[in-house]
């Protein structure tokens, strides 16, 4: 999903636009990542759009990173309670956060990207994608490339919206090769969403069961995925930026 910076810069856009002159200069956009942002591409994209919105609009902009629920609940306070305009949130994490802040807080404006809350408050809005549709079509490529009829995919937890990619991916396989078998596995533990090492062995644990071809869908898991590839020697599909620097010769795809 290499276009998700221009996604969410647009969303980001659309949310000051309701509220900010473009000649404004004493604006306060505050950015609340899920966890602490290290070397997940989903979340530095998430940092890169809100800076962009702040540039445009003559903003001052920070970034508020979290390590707990404890964390993302103090943040979002925190950016209310110094005056921010508009609060860019990341995440089903922050579903009931917004629930409980918004309303508290009608000057701001909140944007929640990747999910979508029901009888929202007027000033919380949503970026939504579809990324079932390209994770399908990852699962094609996958399904006709394997040469074992055994592909693999990683994801970071058993919840239903990442069903979203495992599903689609198992899916597309099947669309072109009812013959494969898919082996679904999740990170899981304290951090899925950062987690390489486990990330890693659940790669490695599908690919001595016979995969070849491994999509993960772990943030910054994924480099877990990316060092068993090149390890092991399989081809592996990953998700939110270019990430064939980081695996050369084994990344079929970057949706």
């Amino acid at each position: 999903m290499r276009g998700l910076k221009n996604w969410l810069a647009v969303g980001l856009l659309a949310t000051a636009a309701f509220t900010v002159p473009a000649s404004a200069a004493d604006k306060f956009f505050v950015y609340v990542s899920p966890d602490q942002i290290g070397v997940n591409a989903f979340l530095k994209l998430g940092q890169a759009g809100i800076e962009e919105a702040g540039e445009k609009y003559g903003a001052d902009v920070e970034t508020y990173e979290s390590r707990t629920a404890a964390d993302r609940l103090e943040n979002v306070n925190a950016a209310v309670n110094e005056g921010a305009d508009i609060v860019v949130l990341l995440g089903f994490e922050f579903n009931d956060i917004v629930k409980q802040v918004a309303p508290t807080a009608p000057d701001t404006q909140f944007l929640i990207v990747d999910q979508c809350i029901d009888d929202r408050p007027d000033n919380v809005h949503c970026a939504v994608f579809r990324e079932y549709e390209a994770s399908y079509l990852v699962g094609v490529a996958a399904g006709m490339l394997t040469e074992s009829n055994k592909v693999g995919v990683v994801g970071a937890l058993d919840i239903p919206f990442l069903h979203r990619y495992t599903d689609a991916y198992a899916d597309g396989v099947k669309s072109v090769n009812a013959d494969a078998s898919v082996d679904i596995r999740w990170v899981g533990g304290e951090n899925p969403f950062a987690d390489p090492v486990r990330a890693k062995e659940q790669a490695v644990a599908m690919n001595a069961a016979g995969a070849d071809q491994i999509f993960t869908a772990t943030s910054g898991g994924d480099f877990g995925v990316f060092e068993a590839a090149k390890e092991k020697d399989f081809d592996v599909y990953s998700v939110d930026v270019n990430q064939c620097p980081n695996a050369p010769g084994h990344v079929s795809m970057s949706r």
